[in-house]
């Protein structure tokens, strides 16, 4: 059994469905971190984590479900402006890293970075410093919902 469906067996009823979601999310990047670890050799974190882009069965996959991970990225307000879709991801305030994901930067190479930025935000300390955030709560909960049904979907894991 993976860790991530054990979590889902036995993670108590009582959390709201956003703690699950981001409880969740820890251990689907974890399983995801040790599948592309195994399969690709040293490198940078990212590189790995982005080597999925080349799989012919997850760009298939991909363009399947990418209108729908367009549509619900588009719904999360964005800290930054009043724009709506959301468009970008930026990694804090003053704008020092963009992820680009809309309708012109919508391959499965821009799924995985704007995948791997929330990640790294959330981990890194950048999101949830503020739990009142209600965006970051929604950002985290996309990525978990948006990854996990591309790696099902894929027999990934």
């Amino acid at each position: 059994m993976t860790p991530i469906n054990w979590l889902k067996r036995n993670l108590g009823h009582q959390i709201s469905s956003d703690v699950r979601n981001v409880i969740e999310f820890i251990f689907l990047w974890q399983e995801y971190n040790f599948k592309y670890h195994v399969e690709s050799t040293r490198g940078r974190d990212r590189d790995a984590a982005l080597r999925l882009k080349d799989n012919e069965i997850a760009k298939e996959y991909y363009e399947q479900i990418k209108e729908e991970c367009l549509r619900d990225f588009a719904r999360i307000p964005s800290l930054h402006s009043d724009n709506n879709p959301r468009i970008k991801l930026s990694k804090d305030s003053n704008f020092q890293r963009e992820v680009l994901y809309n309708t012109t930067n919508c391959s499965l190479e821009d799924f995985l970075n704007v995948i791997y930025q929330i990640r790294c935000n959330f981990l890194h300390g950048e999101k949830l410093w503020n739990e009142e955030q209600k965006i970051d709560i929604q950002l985290i909960c996309w990525a978990k919902d948006k990854l996990e049904k591309l790696l099902t979907g894929i027999h990934y894991l």
